[in-house]
């Protein structure tokens, strides 16, 4: 049987994608058993979503893409079309009113961090040479987080000085500043003192090893 069997498409939009002066028609169809396919005129590919968006990463080249949203899982899945196939681009965190397109050739993401709590940052990404959106890595990520700490944690001078400089004591306010998204912490005291702090396993503080939420209150818990 055809996977199009008892299908229907919706959601058409008619544009020139690839700058070629030819105008593509790009819709969805949905098949007989959940499946959703995205279409470019007669090519398609098997995806999960039911929404897209046609935008324009970079206004110096001849192409558009086609983002297409996961909004349940959220995710989305970038495309362009180069006359002849569908090609896929990336896959980034959340739908599309997260990112940010300014035509430059870097879309911005809001991304869940990987470490300590439920914090978002910025991700970029930007068009390589083979038309591929690839991550463009930072050396710290802001994080900005108020926390009021709970149990003394001693802080280490730098990432490479791991000697004891400030140390913060219950009670006190702070404000985690950034991090590494690895296993770094930048945090400030109302004092204006500065140290790191270490992670582990996503929440483990190694400077005392204990779990992130003892030492600290305002943490927000993932999923």
């Amino acid at each position: 049987m055809s996977p199009f069997s008892f299908c229907f498409y919706t959601n058409y939009r008619d544009i020139d994608l690839n700058g070629d002066g030819i105008v593509e028609r790009v819709y969805f169809i949905e098949a007989y058993g959940d499946a959703v396919y995205i279409c470019i005129n007669n090519k398609c590919i098997m995806e999960y979503s039911y929404s897209y968006g046609i935008v324009d990463i970079d206004k110096s080249d001849h192409f558009k893409e086609i983002i297409a949203e996961n909004p349940l899982d959220l995710y989305s899945r970038i495309y362009y079309y180069d006359g002849n196939k569908i090609i896929k681009m990336a896959e980034l965190p959340g739908i599309q009113e997260n990112f940010k397109v300014n035509g430059s050739g870097i879309i911005e993401a809001r991304t869940q961090g990987n470490i300590l709590h439920a914090w978002f940052y910025t991700k970029k990404y930007r068009l390589n040479r083979s038309h591929q959106l690839e991550p463009i890595e930072e050396d710290l990520y802001p994080m900005n987080s108020s926390v009021k700490v709970v149990k003394e944690l001693p802080l280490y001078k730098s990432r490479d000085d791991l000697s004891i400089g400030a140390v913060l004591r219950p009670g006190e306010e702070a404000v985690i500043l950034s991090s590494d998204n690895k296993q770094w912490c930048l945090i400030e005291n109302s004092k204006g003192e500065r140290g790191w702090f270490k992670i582990k396993d996503y929440s483990l503080v190694e400077n005392i090893n204990e779990d992130a939420f003892k030492v600290f209150e305002g943490l927000i818990c993932g999923e």
